[in-house]
């Protein structure tokens, strides 16, 4: 049967197209919603790892000068609970030699764990044997659970970068600027953290600009 110029086959095409089209359409909005939505989760922190309790210390250390060649390591003033805890170190690459390496040290009476990255982008973790002086991150007295390497999480020259680890029921989980980078069961429990500062060329020079310490352990 023929309507005006078309046929009622016509006519039920036109009608699934619009159908069609109009499904597409509201698919192409759900699925704009759901992106958006989204977005303001994850950009509000829902899916960012939670520290182990409540903020129970925090220090601002400020600057430490490596001379060429040299390390450096500084022990704070902030003891870490007994307990399940959690550390976060945020520090900065301010000027000099960029083959360097800085960041936290976690120390007990029997062995030391330093987490360290570059401002080449590089990182490692190490265990060695605690000393009054420290011995270099790729010294044969050291230990390594994580080969210094580069890393796509490390931030670059200037920019700071946090390192924070969790200790729970003997594993230790670390994350540099949020992201996991490695995690294992530890040899010792951490009783005193510190800064660790290290230069393989000229004088290097960080801001460790905060350190803090969260557990339900008070």
């Amino acid at each position: 049967m023929k309507i005006g110029n078309g046929t009622l086959k016509d006519a039920d095409e036109r009608g699934i197209d619009d159908k069609m089209l109009l499904l597409l359409q509201r698919t192409a909005v759900l699925l704009l919603l759901l992106a958006v939505s989204g977005s303001v989760v994850i950009g509000s922190g829902v899916f960012d790892p939670k520290p182990v309790g409540p903020l129970q210390m925090s220090a601002h250390p400020g600057t430490m000068t490596v001379l060429p060649g040299e390390i450096e390591m500084k022990w704070l003033e902030i003891a870490l609970p007994a307990a399940d805890f959690s550390v976060r170190e945020t520090a900065v690459f301010r000027t000099g030699e960029p083959d360097s390496l800085f960041g936290l040290i976690l120390g007990s009476d029997d062995i030391d764990l330093l987490i360290a990255v570059s401002p080449l982008g590089y990182v490692t973790i190490n265990n060695q044997q605690p000393t009054t002086i420290q011995p270099s991150v790729l010294s044969p007295q050291s230990s390594v659970l994580f080969p210094l390497q580069p890393w796509p999480h490390v931030r670059s020259r200037t920019a700071p970068n946090e390192i924070w680890v969790d200790v729970v029921d003997g594993e230790m989980t670390v994350r540099i600027n949020r992201e996991l980078l490695w995690t294992g069961p530890i040899e010792m429990m951490p009783d005193r953290m510190g800064l660790f500062g290290q230069s393989f060329g000229e004088t290097a020079v960080f801001d460790f600009q905060s350190a803090a310490v969260f557990s339900e352990s008070n």
